[in-house]
C-alpha cells in the first residue's frame, strides 16, 4: 500500500515509530516504503501550468484556494485534513485542468 498526503514523510515516520513502540509485528505494517506527496505533485502541476514560480508561490501551491476548496476548519483535525487532501489528489489526478 502507498501512503499519500501533504508532507507525507512526517506522517509516515510518525506512524512507523508508533508501530514500533507498540511492539506490533512487522508483517502488520501496511505501508511499504513508498509515499505520494501532495505538495510535490501540486508543485509539478503548478510548474506545468505557469512555467516557473517564486518560493512564495511554491509554498502556496497546495493551499485549498488553489484547488477551489474552502479553507480547512480551525483548529486542525487530522480527519478533516485527510478529507481535504484526498479531494486535492482527486482534482489533480483526474481533472487537472480545473486546478
Amino acid at each position: 500500500m502507498i501512503m499519500g498526503g501533504h508532507n507525507v514523510g512526517f506522517d509516515y515516520y510518525f506512524l512507523l515509530e508508533t508501530h514500533k513502540k507498540l511492539g506490533l509485528k512487522d508483517e502488520l505494517w501496511l505501508f511499504g516504503h513508498r509515499t505520494f506527496d501532495l505538495h510535490t505533485v501540486a508543485h509539478y502541476h503548478y510548474l506545468q501550468k505557469k512555467g516557473s514560480c517564486t518560493l512564495r508561490q511554491w509554498v502556496q501551491t497546495t493551499s485549498n484556494r488553489n484547488f477551489g476548496l474552502p479553507i480547512e476548519p480551525s483548529p486542525h483535525h487530522a480527519l478533516n485534513g485527510a478529507v481535504f487532501e484526498t479531494e486535492c489528489f482527486a482534482r489533480l489526478l483526474f481533472n487537472p485542468e480545473c486546478v
